[in-house]
């Protein structure tokens, strides 16, 4: 759901996917959301993922 300030934060849980695979759905996801019309911020965070935090820097 899209919050009042524009921002969004998106939860993705690739528990399985290669470190690789999860930036590439990751930053994909970020960039597609950040062309909706509205949208001022996106935030992705992996979740379950062995390397989540290395993740969520990366994004």
């Amino acid at each position: 759901m899209l919050k009042e300030t524009g921002e969004n934060t998106i939860s993705l849980d690739p528990a399985i996917f290669p470190l690789p695979f999860a930036l590439q759905i990751g930053g994909e996801i970020k960039k597609r959301v950040s062309e909706v019309l509205g949208i001022r911020g996106v935030e992705v965070r992996v979740q379950k993922h062995i390397m989540a935090d290395e993740i969520d820097k990366t994004l």
